[in-house]
This record gives C-alpha cells, structure tokens and sequence, in this order.
C-alpha cells in the first residue's frame, strides 16, 4: 500500500506576495515588476545557516581544464543528436544523452565512442514523445518522458524493464498532479516536482488577467515503488500571459531571466530552491526543513534595460521575416519584463554528497557555481563557460551539454580541479 503522503498545508508556509515596483527603463519605456516575492519561512527550519559574504568570497578557486575530456555527437562525420536535453556518466564508464527531437536515448563508450540506442519515438512502453531527464537510481537508468510524463526504467544493458508515471497528492485539488521534472538518487528516492496547480496569489488561472503571474508548484519526495511519503509547496516559475491571448502559458522566451524551481537529491537530504533569494531548502524525505541555507548579505541584482532589449532583438532575430516577426515586436513591447534576475538557476548535488549551486547572476560569458557542504559550509567555486550546461558532477569530471557554432549538440565532459579533497 502507498504511504499516506503528509501534505504541509498552504496556512504554514509564509509567502510575501508582493508587487515591489513598476517602473520604465530605457528610452524605450520597458516596464518592470517583481510579482510575488517568496521566502522560506525561518519557523519551518530546525536549523538556519546564514553564509556571509566574506565566507563566499574566501571560498577556494576551483578550475576546469580549458578542452574538453570528451565530445560525444559524431559518427564518421556524421552528427547523431538532434538536440541535447539531458546527459549522466554511468558507475561503469559509459555516458548516456536523451534526445527530445529524436525520442531516442544515445549511449557511448568510456572513451567516447557511439555504443548504441536505447528506446524510440513513441506512446509506448520504453518508447519516447520527448526523453527530457535521465538519472542513474537504484542500479538503473531512469528516463523521464516530459509529453507523457512518464519515467522508463532501463537495466544496464539496455533492456526496458518497466514504467511508471509520478503522480504527486494534493490536498489542493481533488487528484494528484502529474510531475514535469524528477531527481533521484542511487537508493532509489525520488523528488517530483509538479507545476500542474493552481496559480500563487489569486484563485484560479482563469482570473490571471494579461501580465505576469507565479503559480505555486508541488514537490513530492519518496521512493519509486512505494510513492510519495511528503508533499512541499512552494512558489513556480515566473509566467506570462500574452495581452489579449487568453488562457497562461510559461514565460519561456526569458527563462534567463525569471525564476524557476531547481531541486537537487543527496543521500538523505531533498534541496529546494525558488530563486526569489539566496537560499536552499534542505528537506528530509519526511517533508520537514532539515536546514536553510542562506546567504542575506547578496543584493538581488536588477535587470537592466539593455539586458531587455538584447532577450527581444535574439527572440525577433527568431522569427522569419513579416507578419510573424511584428506580431511578435508588438507583443514583447506590451510586456511587463522581470525587475530582478533570479538570485540561484540551478542545484545539483555531486558523487562526493557537496550541493553545486548555480548562480542566477549574469556573468557572461561564464556561468559560477559554488559548492557547499551539506550543512551549507563553501567550499569553493568553480566558473565554467556560459555554452557549457552542467547535468553531473563526479568526483572530477563535469558532465553536460554543449553547442558548436554550427549549433550542433553535444554530450561533453571536462576535468575539473578540487584545491581539497573533502568529502560531503
């Protein structure tokens, strides 16, 4: 029987909802808003880490050779991704690359050499409509299908063995939510996150009038077999409503510069984070806050309006020329643009238990991580090139994604240099 999940109830946990500013930018007269500001509640966390500036900034320099260790994409000159969504390094040496164009999951050899390919397009069991994630739990390889919204589990050797489709519970609606994106770790526990849910600050999506909004979001936490023993809420990303489009869609065209959920899993810990500050939830798999970790010293950094218009020349570039592209132009210049980038992007946690964070701030043409003990001690930082996706951390490769020139993808690792050799 599944574990009856323990939904923390929406009356616990503290959400500033607020509009800072609207304010014009530029000679253009962009508009700006910070909609819905959200916090971790201090009262939900048995223990608060406050990191200061002076530790963030005395935190050790890690390097990343400038080559690559291995470029993973070609066969006799022959590109075999369509596109790169996700890529994981395997305990026994072999890499694995989803390909959402392709519905296919491509594998090579320790040394970089194509191996073979696993699953293909279509509704069915170990088939794809788009292979998004990949994660290596339980001695399998878990592939989480973002159409269906289904995971397919793989034994090593390539053969399908089952799927199942996360549904998360919630006491906010009368059935369980699909998850959009799944983490997990070699235990087999998982963390689901669902956006599938009705919007944070008013009643009902259909009372979003045109603008910017934020939906709140689940997160489920538990184990593949048995199902979700805690459910979190928690604020989504940022979304836009086209003037005069009717109905909400995400805010896609500026994912660089709004807010997004990430969620990381360790051993024994789920890390959550919005985005809205410097902070990351820790999370036991019973669903309460083990730990916040923060840093309260780091200034939000504003959105300039040169940002702005470099997002709408590189979305109108987009366009074929015509009516498309100035529909388009005169959409994006009724847009309320986000007043501030958000403070973290990404989480990941690496073989040795460190959480990665990935900044928010633009620092182009790098992208900074920072790597903290579990209890939220630096320990160093690591920059990497803004072409470069970071999807793994092992003990010193960086595994992910990459782009030519041409905009062919790539499944590329680097070596990575730790000035320690602590482990987590």
């Amino acid at each position: 029987m599944p574990m009856r999940p323990k939904v923390l109830a929406h009356s616990k946990v503290a959400v500033v909802l607020s509009l800072l500013f609207s304010s014009a930018c530029g000679n253009e007269g962009l508009r700006q808003q910070d909609p819905h500001y959200y916090r971790f509640p201090d009262s939900l966390a048995a223990q608060v880490r406050e990191v200061s500036s002076s530790e963030l900034a005395d935190a050790a320099r890690w390097s990343v050779d400038p080559e690559p260790l291995l470029r993973m994409g070609s066969v006799l000159g022959e590109d075999v991704f369509g596109s790169v969504s996700h890529a994981i390094h395997l305990p026994d040496g072999r890499f694995i690359g989803a390909d959402p164009q392709r519905d296919e999951l491509l594998v090579f050899e320790s040394d970089g050499r194509f191996a073979s390919v696993w699953g293909r397009p279509g509704p069915g069991p170990g088939e794809f409509q788009r292979a998004e994630w990949l994660g290596f739990c339980d001695g399998h390889v878990y592939a989480f299908d973002g159409e269906m919204r289904s995971v397919h589990v793989f034994d090593l050797d390539g053969t399908h063995i089952r799927t199942f489709r996360p549904l998360i519970p919630s006491n906010h609606s009368p059935s369980s939510q699909p998850a959009d994106h799944i983490v997990c770790n070699r235990d087999g526990k998982i963390g689901a996150l669902s956006t599938a849910f009705a919007s944070f600050g008013v009643d009902e999506p259909t009372q979003i009038r045109d603008g910017p909004y934020r939906p709140g979001v689940l997160v489920g936490l538990g184990d593949a077999d048995i199902g979700f023993s805690a459910v979190i809420r928690i604020a989504g990303e940022d979304r836009y409503v086209f003037p005069g489009g009717g109905g909400t869609g995400p805010w896609w065209p500026v994912e660089e510069i709004g807010r997004t959920p990430s969620v990381a899993i360790s051993r024994d810990r789920l890390f959550v984070a919005t985005g809205d500050a410097y902070e990351i939830a820790s999370y036991s798999f019973d669903g309460t806050m083990a730990r916040l970790i923060r840093s309260e010293e780091r200034g939000r950094p504003a959105v300039t309006a040169a940002a702005i218009r470099a997002v709408k020349t590189e979305l109108v570039s987009e366009k074929e020329e015509g009516d498309a592209r100035a529909r388009l132009r005169r959409t994006l210049n009724h847009w309320i643009w986000p007043a501030y980038y958000p403070m973290i992007k990404g989480l990941l946690v690496d073989s040795r238990e460190c959480l990665w964070v990935m900044d928010g701030y633009p620092t182009a043409p790098l992208v900074r991580w920072s790597v903290f003990t579990p209890e939220g001690e630096p320990l160093g930082v690591v920059d990497v090139s803004g072409n470069f996706r970071v999807m793994q951390v092992d003990e010193d490769m960086l595994i992910g994604h990459e782009e030519d020139g041409d905009g062919v993808d790539y499944v590329v690792a680097y070596r990575y240099h730790r000035r320690d050799n602590r482990r987590c």
